[in-house]
């Protein structure tokens, strides 16, 4: 009997694992068509690249990461840079991490070098987080709450700013929010060096995206005081972790801090930063989650948070590892004196949402004990319910941003007209979007964009000296090894 039976069992568990991966595979691709739409809706498809000031630096460089790529002349990617500039003088590399680029570039490879292409990139991005948070969800809650999480991420104003956006906020909160369930999963002390070298790659991945992925600093603290997992200081797998981050993304920020340090806003914490910045994230904070979502949260919070700490109980590892991302996210943000923009604080909108579905859910148990209806009356309420908390925090983020895209078609389409320097007088903002319109339309590197502004910006000369400090450093090196020989 048991030798006839197992066959059948690992059958149906064969059956029920292609069910469950052809039901993923589903849902991302009906997550990614929503964002398509999104993005169709708010104008990313046929605006241009003007949402953020930063947006067509992100661009540019991503282009310039994928020509060097198809270029057949690999010897001097410095030379490379330095040329590529002088054309389209809006690179990001340097005040920014490599990584972002780097995948913008092996996407085009498959894809090609066009606005279509790096709005679905968003999408791809966004639709594989968005999935994330409901598989993670369907663990804790019912699966209508659990889809209730992913439609208010999904159509978060936020979120959709920076799906519509060629911006590094996105895939910072993926590999921050991946990190965070990894570390959850050490903390619960399954496959401890397994799941140290995925948080440890994860987080690599999170600060080589942006400086911002250093938040998981905080993450990790928090995560063991609330777990009350004080025993994992002295396992050396939580070491590992540290010593991989650092040996991984030391080398570039070392190289890369006086350019980095430029950035921010003020060279150094201060009290008056602090101050302004607490007022504005928490003002803006409750504005970005509304009263439904917020009101659900704090009930989640206080039911997976605050209540097993009123019990004198250690938080669960998980949840633990989503009230460090909420706090640790807005704390770093308080801290390091950087600008002040609402898009910083996407990391925690996984945790939010999370904690909003657990939130409704509490509160659906609750009701079912005192009101026995029927199932299909239950889950009626609950899709209505779901429907009101989604429809009271949607709304369309606009992306109409036009004005340089036929002038800058008709001169580069112009054969007459190789090698046109161009003067553009504007804001960042403007001056980004011409020479991104100029860099996506162009047989690259040809024609020459020049801006009254852009020579002046920190970026731009950032972007200069780390050319020329690392130019400087080869040809010391040659010498060297010359005098040796």
């Amino acid at each position: 009997m048991t030798s006839q039976s197992s066959p059948q069992k690992v059958e149906a568990l064969t059956r029920r694992t292609r069910s469950w991966a052809m039901a993923d595979v589903l849902m991302i691709v009906l997550l990614f068509g929503v964002l398509v739409l999104i993005q169709y809706v708010s104008g990313a498809y046929h605006g241009e690249f003007g949402s953020h000031p930063d947006e067509a630096a992100h661009v540019v460089t991503g282009l310039m990461v994928y020509d060097y790529l198809t270029n057949s002349d690999w010897r001097s990617p410095l030379r490379f840079a330095e040329v590529y500039y002088l054309h389209y003088p809006k690179i990001a590399l340097g005040h920014w991490p490599p990584l972002f680029y780097i995948a913008q570039a092996l996407w085009m490879l498959f894809l090609g070098a066009s606005r279509p292409s790096l709005l679905l990139f968003m999408a791809g991005l966004g639709a594989v987080l968005a999935w994330s948070i409901f598989r993670v969800a369907c663990r804790f809650v019912p699966s209508v709450f659990a889809v209730m999480a992913t439609v208010i991420f999904v159509c978060h104003p936020v979120a959709q700013q920076s799906t519509s956006a060629v911006m590094a906020d996105l895939p910072l909160t993926g590999c921050v929010w991946l990190a965070t369930l990894a570390f959850g999963r050490y903390l619960e002390g399954e496959h401890g060096y397994r799941n140290a070298l995925l948080f440890a790659v994860l987080a690599s991945l999170a600060i080589l995206t942006k400086a911002s992925g250093l938040l998981l600093v905080l993450v990790v603290g928090l995560s063991i005081v609330l777990s009350r997992r004080f025993a994992c200081v002295k396992n050396p797998s939580l070491w590992f972790t540290a010593a991989f981050v650092l040996v991984v993304y030391a080398p570039f920020y070392i190289v890369m801090w006086d350019a980095m340090r430029n950035g921010l806003r003020h060279q150094s914490i201060n009290s008056e930063f602090f101050f302004t910045a607490f007022s504005f994230f928490s003002r803006h904070f409750s504005s970005m989650t509304g009263v439904w979502v917020g009101g659900l949260a704090l009930v989640g919070v206080w039911n997976r948070v605050v209540a097993p700490l009123c019990r004198n109980e250690a938080v669960a590892p998980l949840w633990a590892g989503l009230a460090s991302l909420f706090v640790g996210t807005w704390a770093f943000h308080v801290l390091v004196p950087s600008a002040l923009e609402l898009r910083y604080l996407l990391p925690l909108l996984p945790a939010v949402v999370l904690f909003t579905a657990d939130g409704a859910y509490a509160l659906y148990q609750r009701a079912e004990a005192h009101f026995r209806l029927a199932l299909r009356w239950r889950n009626g309420i609950v899709g209505v319910a779901s429907l009101l908390v989604i429809w009271a925090s949607f709304s369309f983020a606009d992306k109409e941003w036009h004005g340089y895209g036929e002038v800058v078609r008709t001169i580069v389409q112009a054969k007459d007209r190789e090698q046109t320097v161009m003067l553009v007088s504007s804001d960042p903002r403007g001056e980004g979007m011409l020479i991104a319109e100029v860099a996506l339309g162009d047989k690259r590197p040809n024609h020459y964009v020049s801006g009254l502004i852009t020579s002046r910006t920190k970026n731009s000369s950032n972007f200069l000296d780390f050319c020329t400090k690392m130019s400087t450093r080869c040809h010391e090196t040659r010498q060297l090894r010359f005098a040796g020989e």
